[in-house]
C-alpha cells in the first residue's frame, strides 16, 4: 500500500475516499482512529494519510488533483410549488379552526378517585421526601376548601385514603417542626 495523500482532518480523508472509490480505485483511510481518538496529533503525525495499492497509485494521484465535477445533469429541476404534505395540511388545518372557548377551572368538574389518590400518594412519598408533605397538607387544603362538592363524590375507600394521608401529613409537619426546632436551639446554643 502506498499513500497518496494526506489530509489535515479525517473528513476530508473520507472525500478522498469516496472520490477513489467512484473511480473505481480500492482505497483507505490510515490513522482515521488514531486521528479520531487523538485529534489533537493529526498535525505531528503529518497528517490523515490516504493509501491505495501501489498499482493504482499513479491513476489515483491523477484524480485526486483533477477537479470535481460539480455539474449535475441527471438532476431534475426543482418546482417553485413544494411537494404535497399531509402532516403540514393538517397542521394548517387546526390553526384555522375555530378556537374553543375555555372552560373556568371553577366550573370543570372534579375527579374526585384523582384527587383522593395524588393527596394518597404524595403522603406515602412526603413520609421519605419532607417537600411532599407540604404538597399533601396543600392538597389537603385544597380538599377542605371544596368538600361539599368533593367528599361526597367519594367512595369509602379513597375517604380513608384521605383519612389516613391527613394523619401522615401531619405526624410528617409535627415531626419537621420538632427538628427544625431542636436545630434553631442547637444553632443558638453554640
Amino acid at each position: 500500500m502506498l499513500t497518496v495523500a494526506r489530509y489535515p482532518n479525517t473528513a476530508l480523508a473520507h472525500v478522498g475516499r469516496a472520490r477513489l472509490e467512484a473511480s473505481g480505485i480500492e482505497a483507505i483511510v490510515a490513522d482515521d482512529a488514531t486521528a479520531t481518538m487523538a485529534w489533537h496529533l493529526i498535525g505531528a503525525l503529518g497528517g490523515v494519510r490516504l493509501m491505495v495499492q501501489t498499482d493504482d497509485a499513479e491513476r489515483a494521484r491523477r484524480v485526486l488533483e483533477s477537479e470535481i465535477d460539480d455539474t449535475y445533469e441527471d438532476v431534475p429541476e426543482l418546482s417553485d410549488d413544494p411537494p404535497p404534505c399531509p402532516a403540514a395540511d393538517e397542521v394548517r388545518r387546526e390553526r384555522e379552526a375555530p378556537a374553543l372557548e375555555p372552560v373556568p377551572i371553577d366550573s370543570a368538574p372534579a375527579d374526585a378517585a384523582l384527587i383522593a389518590a395524588s393527596i394518597w400518594r404524595a403522603s406515602l412519598v412526603g413520609a421519605l421526601v419532607w417537600p411532599l408533605q407540604l404538597l399533601t397538607a396543600a392538597q389537603l387544603l385544597e380538599l377542605w376548601r371544596d368538600r361539599a362538592r368533593i367528599w361526597p363524590k367519594l367512595v369509602s375507600a379513597d375517604r380513608r385514603r384521605v383519612a389516613i394521608a391527613a394523619v401522615l401529613a401531619l405526624m410528617g409537619l409535627v415531626l419537621s417542626a420538632a427538628i427544625l426546632l431542636r436545630l434553631s436551639t442547637f444553632v443558638r446554643g453554640s
